[in-house]
């Protein structure tokens, strides 16, 4: 989270919006604030791990405030302000613009989609800003909502389809493969008795988790993706814990990554995630998911 107090006062060309996942209707946003010339082109949004706009459907957050960050750099912004959504939920549009924008961000030029709302209570739209940016001299770029097979491109939707184990079209609203990325954990370490020993990752308290079951990944070691195969859930067969997390065995590899932060790109929903009667049935079941999965992990890194 960056407080309000914290942040640099310089002519931006400022892109609004949440930008959870950072999809293809948000890259258009960016990609038009990072094209002004003479401008600084900053990101505002506000901090994943905080109360969110009512308007929000309450699903979780795609990516981690790191990954997001980490993307939104990659696109070429330069500054990113992301107070937590209590730090400006009761400012009026007006007070929203004048305070955030012009003092805090420097605004020369803004750019949002067509449904962007800001205000408390998300009473203004892109009219009002309109207005605003006309008295304060500051131009602003509105772009269309981006459809793919006649439906807008949502956060929403993509949260949707990762609910439904499918990533393939979410990668295609994504832009991006939809991936993981946290610090290893230590775990049960019960797969290293079945020969499958596996990294644990658990998700944030705020974070969206996919679809629970078994899916076709690849794991970033030292700069190189290897196949994998990894099942995100609460490991029913083994564990009573409730809190999901993403359990990944990486085939040919066998170096200590506890406390390292390890990208994990899920390619292909297998099964759904099961409790199993014994352990020897869990053991088989896991070589065949291991099995499986090679073929696909190894033909979609191949691709990239």
């Amino acid at each position: 989270m960056i407080n309000l107090k914290n942040t640099f006062i310089k002519n931006s060309a400022v892109a609004l919006g949440s930008f959870d996942g950072v999809h293809l209707g948000h890259r258009a946003v960016i990609t038009r604030a990072t094209s002004v010339p003479e401008l600084v082109p900053k990101v505002f949004t506000f901090s994943s791990d905080s109360e969110k706009p009512k308007s929000k459907d309450g699903l979780g957050s795609i990516f981690s405030e790191n990954q997001k960050f980490d993307i939104l750099r990659k696109l070429g912004v330069q500054e990113i302000f992301a107070p937590a959504f209590s730090e400006c939920k009761d400012m009026s549009g007006e007070e929203f613009f004048s305070r955030i924008l012009l003092e805090k961000c420097g605004a020369k030029a803004i750019c949002c989609g067509e449904n962007f709302r800001f205000g408390k209570a998300a009473s203004c739209g892109v009219p009002e800003l309109k207005v605003m940016c006309q008295k304060n001299g500051v131009d602003l770029f509105v772009l269309p909502l981006l459809y793919k097979d006649d439906e807008p491109i949502s956060s929403t939707r993509i949260r949707k389809l990762l609910l439904e184990g499918n990533l393939k079209d979410a990668e295609l609203l994504l832009g991006r493969k939809y991936y993981i990325e946290k610090s290893v954990v230590y775990g049960a370490r019960l797969g290293r008795t079945f020969n499958f020993p596996t990294i644990n990752q658990p998700f944030e308290h705020y974070r969206l988790v996919p679809r629970f079951g078994v899916y076709a990944s690849a794991a970033l070691i030292d700069g190189k993706l290897l196949p994998a195969v990894t099942n995100i859930g609460c490991k029913p067969t083994v564990s009573d814990d409730p809190y999901p997390l993403a359990e990944t065995y990486i085939h040919g590899f066998s170096g200590d990554l506890y406390g390292q932060v390890i990208d994990v790109l899920l390619f292909d929903f297998l099964r759904p995630e099961r409790k199993f009667s014994s352990l020897d049935d869990l053991r088989s079941q896991i070589a065949h998911d291991a099995e499986s999965a090679l073929k696909i992990s190894s033909e979609e890194i191949a691709a990239l």
